[in-house]
């Protein structure tokens, strides 16, 4: 006949106090079904309300991250962009920015502000527009501020406007004519760099060594300007050792001279000389060289490596500029190369001190029922669904 099987219920209780591990409860007055689980805990696992079961953690990442739970909520934070926290801009500075395209500061700095004079509207036009309190302001009351002359070597300080002074001649104030500049017999001028130009020079005064004192070439103090004419001859002894490039010369060490030839920067090597050569003295030519190298790009002779035994393998030639590689084979112990064992077939095998396969093959799986060990002696034990238990709680009792 059917069996009915009541489970444990309250018509009373909202949440059953205890149940054994996997034992249901259903509660009329909270309308959930129950569930108990180990550490004495009555889980509620089905009814009109949504359950979040054991593990309900969140973790949330990306442009916002934070972990919690669904029932505690979770304390979410904005990653740092890299920003310094801080106040930008003031009266003297304005604050750069750079934003990027979800409108987060990415990188902010404080820029002086420097505006051209050209830049400023609204300029005063007057001493007094300035502020300046130390000048002689031109008057226009009276006919003339100064004097209708004036004598060379005077100082004057300030006229009226629609004043004019008598301008001396050249002869008296002891001027030289502009033809006597650069010509025979007459005076060097200056170039616009302030000096006077090579082509007014004798040729004895150009190309002659120069020295300029000692030069860093680690932080390449003094600047070498550009070689020029106007430097030809011009040279500097290294005092720092240094990697600065100049005219594509890199190598600087101390004692070295940097000069110029006019058209570029050459070095004079002043560090010291090879004296000898693998022993050899004198104009020392190489062919081969006896001994063992500290370094070396490869070998003379090209070489191989040869494995054989439970592995065989020969390499390439090598000589030591380029990687070998190669694939090594392992002997062959004589076992077909095949899947062994099966749910009926129990898999046999033998193996060498070297734990290599010799030998392998199968045998039929035929247990006897007396050599099974462990045998249930239930009915859930064996899966049985369609039989009553003599030991089933057909009532679950209330609670």
């Amino acid at each position: 006949m059917p069996q009915t099987l009541q489970i444990k219920r309250s018509t009373t209780t909202a949440t059953p106090p205890t149940l054994a591990v996997g034992e249901l409860a259903w509660s009329e007055v909270s309308d959930n079904l129950f569930i108990g689980e180990s550490g004495n805990v009555v889980t509620p696992i089905a009814g009109p309300g949504t359950f979040a079961r054991k593990a309900d953690s969140l973790a949330i990442t990306g442009d916002v991250s934070g972990t919690g739970t669904v029932s505690a909520g979770v304390a979410v934070a904005l990653p740092a962009t890299g920003v310094t926290a801080g106040s930008y801009g003031s009266a003297t500075q304005v604050g750069q920015f750079t934003v990027d395209a979800k409108g987060r500061l990415t990188a902010a700095a404080n820029v002086t502000i420097t505006p051209a004079w050209t830049s400023i509207t609204g300029k005063p036009t007057t001493l007094s527009g300035y502020g300046i309190t130390d000048a002689l302001g031109l008057t226009t009351a009276a006919p003339s501020a100064l004097a209708a002359s004036a004598t060379v070597g005077t100082a004057t300080t300030a006229a009226r406007a629609d004043h004019v002074h008598a301008l001396p001649t050249p002869a008296a104030i002891g001027a030289i004519a502009t033809t006597a500049i650069g010509a025979a017999n007459g005076v060097a001028g200056l170039g616009a760099d302030g000096k006077v130009p090579t082509s007014q020079l004798p040729a004895v005064a150009i190309g002659g060594m120069n020295y300029q004192g000692t030069w860093n070439a680690s932080t390449n103090t003094p600047t070498i300007p550009t070689a020029s004419s106007s430097n030809k001859g011009f040279y500097y002894k290294v005092a720092t050792a240094g990697v600065t490039s100049v005219s594509g010369i890199t190598d600087w060490q101390i004692g070295d001279w940097i000069i110029s030839n006019g058209s570029a920067w050459d070095k004079i090597d002043n560090t010291d000389s090879v004296s000898s050569v693998n022993g050899a003295t004198g104009a020392v030519t190489i062919t081969t060289i006896t001994g063992n190298a500290g370094t070396a790009t490869k070998l003379l002779t090209a070489r191989t490596i040869a494995m054989t035994g439970d592995v065989s393998w020969t390499s390439a030639a090598f000589d030591g500029s380029a990687n070998v590689t190669g694939s090594a084979t392992l002997a062959s112990t004589g076992v077909a190369a095949a899947s062994y064992g099966s749910g009926a077939l129990i898999p046999t095998f033998t193996v060498d001190a070297k734990g290599r396969l010799t030998a392998a093959g199968t045998t039929t799986n035929t247990p006897a029922w007396s050599s099974v060990t462990g045998k249930p002696t239930t009915l859930a034990g064996y899966g049985i669904t369609d039989a009553l238990s003599t030991s089933a709680a057909i009532d679950g009792g209330t609670f």
